[in-house]
């Protein structure tokens, strides 16, 4: 966290990305957007955890989304493990109904 907040006080910088396996094991997703202000913030997922942690979902008019499928649903279970192609279409449906911006 400590080298977090050095790079959200140190650069001036517009927009970050957000990615590194699945932002969403963190707890604390939340206070790292928080360091950032009202930068454009684009939060990259695979997805498999939100669909189950809804209450992670972090909105703002600076808060974006990427959801990553690595092709279609034979080759992404493939890829994944059997059934993993349903988890980010079922963490997509929420960000969509949260309004969010997906991208």
């Amino acid at each position: 966290m400590e080298a977090i907040e050095n790079v959200a006080t140190t650069f001036d910088v517009s927009s970050v990305g957000i990615l590194g396996g699945e932002p969403f094991i963190r707890n604390d997703l939340d206070k790292i957007v928080d360091l950032f202000g009202n930068r454009s913030i684009t939060i990259y997922t695979n997805g498999i955890i939100l669909h189950k942690h809804p209450e992670r979902l972090i909105t703002g008019d600076n808060i974006h989304y990427a959801v990553s499928l690595d092709g279609m649903e034979e080759f992404h279970d493939y890829y994944r493990g059997k059934g993993m192609w349903k988890k980010p279409l079922k963490s997509s449906n929420i960000l969509q109904r949260k309004k969010t911006r997906v991208i």
